[in-house]
């Protein structure tokens, strides 16, 4: 009797696209709960700066903060594919 794991391609045995998902669902996640925080308490506790200025350092911000989350999320989604290539290079073996 053979198993059906057997017969499954690499990207199917490791649930890349479960494990894409998940990670892009997580990471939505925290940045919305990140940005609505920082909203509120920017109203909250608000300074006095000018429009302008505000303006050019929000865009700023925005662009550090979307590469950051972008890095991040790239950098779980590789450590998860680079430890389950090496159970199943164990496993079976150089792929």
């Amino acid at each position: 009797m053979r198993s059906a794991l057997l017969d499954l391609a690499w990207y199917q045995y490791l649930l890349l696209d479960v494990i894409a998902v998940l990670a892009l669902a997580v990471g939505s996640v925290v940045l919305i709960v990140h940005m609505t925080l920082r909203e509120v308490l920017g109203k909250i506790c608000g300074g006095g700066r000018h429009k302008d200025e505000d303006k050019i350092l929000r865009a700023k911000k925005g662009l550090r903060e979307i590469s950051a989350f972008l890095f991040g999320t790239f950098s779980l989604f590789w450590g998860v594919v680079h430890r389950q290539w090496k159970i199943v290079s164990k496993c079976f073996g150089d792929v």
